[in-house]
């Protein structure tokens, strides 16, 4: 399902989704998302539901090891 990535961490992200959702908080997913670098890298994620509001969805990284693409991805975005 497609999804618009609206906040990003190093430890998790919140997205919205199109279509009503059944999704539940501790959910476990698998989530795909491109950055908007200059490669357009793609990232995948498996995640566990933290929040779910209406349409928007609160995840945490399941991997706590460090990542570095998105660390840094996020050391050049302006705070």
């Amino acid at each position: 399902e497609r999804m618009v990535l609206e906040d990003l961490s190093l430890r998790g992200a919140r997205f919205r989704v199109f279509r009503p959702n059944r999704i539940e908080v501790n959910e476990i997913l698998r989530i795909r998302f491109t950055l908007d670098d200059a490669a357009s890298t793609e990232v995948a994620k498996g995640v566990v539901t933290k929040n779910v509001v209406g349409s928007a969805v609160g995840v945490a990284f399941f991997d706590p090891q460090a990542d570095p693409i998105l660390e840094a991805y996020l050391a050049a975005r302006p705070v």
